[in-house]
């Protein structure tokens, strides 16, 4: 292994390399703390070129990759299945590379957080939509594209982080650096479309957890951000998981656009509340399970309605309405 540190050393500078016992260690963990395999090297690039480099060198030694994004995956997609080979760190290249505010699109390099990205997006009245994975706002934008994450907020209206994708540069396991999208078609300036080029590309690398190419450019479609919201938290009556299922198909029925509609089960309040997660729910003497939502609107009429329409479904399930502040309980907030 010494000898591929020093091809290494050649592609990335001493200062973004490592074989350090305890770095390797601390990049065997993500969030979910299990332990599952410790990793010979580290490596930070900082562009396309840098990884094309790294993987025509595993290539040759037979090494295997694991690009890792923020670390922040609760299903151990960013480290090794067992010892060995090289964690391939995404976090330098975490840069806004263009917004196209005439047609709504932004292109990021695929380290940076969701985080980052909509606080910037935010000084335009933009945001992403749906926001990435549940394991929260730090997690990287080329992290949720390999997920295909949901759960961060906004997938009820958006879906997938995956349905805004317009390109991806990728580099492929050979060292080959590819676009798709608009992009393939080397007299496109910017990015503009994902499909109309052929076969959809791009849709080989979601939810591929990095394994068919290493994303470094990620272009991705905005959206103006409404000015009005409203977030609200519901505890479950018993048979909590029935009457929450109801509650979700009469929102779709009745065609309600809700921002983000969520159940948390019985057991997962309880333990959580017992093991002091849920703080917010520590003072309820019955823990139950929670529905909460998150709805937005262009006018403060429109909001007012469909509020009152999901209060009336909820409340009418027996359901208790846990106040309007994040003190009350309301996590929604």
């Amino acid at each position: 292994m010494s000898e591929v540190y020093k091809k290494l050393e050649k592609v990335v500078s001493k200062e973004f390399l490592s074989n350090d016992i305890y770095v390797r260690h601390a990049y065997s963990r993500n969030v979910d703390l299990v332990l599952q395999g410790v990793p010979d090297i580290i490596i930070r690039p900082i562009d396309a070129k840098e990884i094309s480099e790294i993987l025509k060198i595993a290539n040759e030694e037979n090494i295997a990759v694991i690009p890792r994004g923020a670390g922040i995956c609760e299903f151990g997609g960013s480290k090794p299945i067992g010892d060995g080979g090289i964690v391939l760190d995404m976090k330098r290249m975490n840069n806004i590379i263009n917004l196209d505010e005439d047609n709504l699109i932004t292109t990021v390099e695929a380290g940076i957080s969701w985080g980052k990205l909509n606080e910037y997006l935010c000084r335009f009245g933009l945001y992403t939509g749906c926001m990435g994975p549940g394991s929260g706002m730090s997690a990287s934008v080329g992290g949720g594209i390999s997920h295909h994450s949901v759960g961060g907020g906004g997938c009820a209206k958006y879906g997938a982080c995956t349905n805004q994708l317009i390109s991806l540069e990728v580099v492929l396991p050979t060292g080959e650096i590819i676009e798709t999208g608009s992009q393939a078609n080397k007299y496109s300036k910017l990015p503009f479309n994902r499909f109309g080029n052929g076969p959809d590309l791009a849709g080989l690398f979601c939810g591929d957890n990095g394994i068919f190419g290493v994303k470094t450019k990620i272009s991705l479609q905005v959206f103006p951000k409404p000015e009005f919201a409203e977030y609200k938290t519901f505890l479950m009556p018993r048979k909590s998981a029935v009457t929450a299922a109801q509650i979700m198909n009469e929102i779709r029925q009745k065609g309600i656009d809700v921002y983000d509609a969520m159940f948390i089960p019985d057991v997962v309040v309880a333990i959580g509340s017992d093991q002091g997660f849920f703080p917010l729910w520590e003072h309820l003497k019955r823990r139950r399970g929670m529905f909460f939502y998150t709805i937005e609107a262009n006018s403060e009429v429109e909001l007012n309605e469909n509020v009152k329409k999901l209060d009336d479904m909820i409340l009418n399930k027996k359901s208790e309405n846990l106040g309007p502040e994040i003190s009350d309980g309301n996590i929604a907030k």
